[in-house]
């Protein structure tokens, strides 16, 4: 609404919501990176990638406050997102996937081959490749794009 009305009070309310959702972004050492923990369709929470409900759809709301954020908050964001989005990829024959969650049912430790591969908007490649495709602090890491082959 902020960005749409350009009122001081939706820029406030964009801040807070932006503030609450760092404060809740934890380091989680099963998978070596920055993520959130979720509870959405079960009692206990759950660790989504997507764009619909997990990282990759918070990590853009963060990104859309890039230009409010000191410029050492700002390093630190697309530190961790870059973090999570290579702790999580899966890479095979050049090409990159996610899964859609990072904490499988009955898994103790992030393992890729636990968890189901999909290829849709809410989870896999498709989804988190094209949300993150406005942000260009992230679409390269080293020189390679996570838009083609990896």
């Amino acid at each position: 609404m902020w960005k749409w009305t350009n009122e001081e009070r939706w820029r406030d309310t964009f801040l807070k919501k932006v503030a609450e959702l760092w404060s809740r972004w934890k380091y989680r050492a099963e998978q070596n990176c920055f993520l959130w923990r979720q509870r959405l369709y079960r009692p206990e929470p759950r660790i989504f990638l997507g764009p619909v409900h997990g990282f990759s759809g918070n990590a853009c709301v963060l990104m859309q406050a890039a230009s409010l954020m000191p410029e050492e908050r700002r390093d630190e964001m697309y530190d961790r997102i870059t973090g999570a989005m290579r702790a999580t990829v899966h890479i095979e024959n050049g090409f990159a996937n996610w899964p859609g969650l990072a904490d499988p049912p009955g898994v103790e430790r992030f393992r890729l081959d636990d968890v189901p591969w999909l290829v849709q908007w809410c989870h896999g490649a498709p989804g988190t490749r094209a949300r993150f495709l406005d942000y260009r602090q992230i679409v390269t890491w080293n020189g390679v794009s996570i838009c083609g082959r990896w």
